[in-house]
């Protein structure tokens, strides 16, 4: 998960996962992690984790000279629609490219720290918004990664040595308490696409 989602408050209270990488890939996404902690500050009502990152590095990175920019790339996500209180505008964070980019890079980390996948190609990651109610009791039969809750949470399913899988591994990702993405590495030879 990139450090800019988190306080240094909150990177002392967990240890950050961590994978060997290469300066220019490293460098080459740090604009695009920048652009995905806004949006997913701005995604949902916010927890106290959102309020402590907003209050520091977002109004610091919207002060510097790119500021101007960086919130009218958020702007542009947002999307109008009358709710029950009048006009809102909300945030669809799969439709991002920069945001799905920035998921798949998390997702190819976690891959290497859990399964030593080494240069996982982002083609065999699929990543979205998950839209539906996750049923009670389901996450209990995955495995849970280190997390620090208010921030970052996930769970996954090794299903590579199932001759029937659709996927390798089946991802469940939750930032900031309340935004959950799903995510699929290593489409199986000969599986179709769901």
């Amino acid at each position: 998960m990139p450090k800019c989602l988190y306080s240094s408050c909150q990177r002392q209270r967990g240890a950050l996962l961590t994978v060997p990488v290469c300066r220019s890939c490293n460098v080459g996404f740090s604009n695009d992690e920048t652009h995905f902690r806004g949006v997913m500050l701005l995604a949902g009502e916010p927890n106290e984790a959102v309020h402590e990152v907003w209050q520091t590095k977002m109004l610091r990175s919207l002060a510097r000279p790119d500021g101007r920019k960086r919130a009218a790339d958020l702007a542009a996500q947002m999307v109008p629609r009358q709710g029950a209180a009048g006009q809102e505008h909300l945030i669809y964070p799969d439709r991002d490219e920069r945001v799905v980019r920035v998921l798949r890079k998390i997702v190819r980390g976690m891959s290497f720290h859990h399964f030593g996948t080494i240069a996982l190609p982002e083609a065999l990651v699929r990543v979205e918004t998950l839209r539906y109610a996750i049923p009670n009791g389901f996450l209990d039969a995955l495995s849970r990664g280190d997390v620090v809750p208010e921030v970052f949470e996930y769970w996954y399913l090794d299903m590579r040595g199932d001759p029937d899988r659709s996927f390798d591994v089946t991802w469940m990702l939750r930032i900031f308490e309340r935004r959950w993405f799903i995510a699929w590495v290593g489409l199986a030879p000969g599986a179709a696409e769901p």
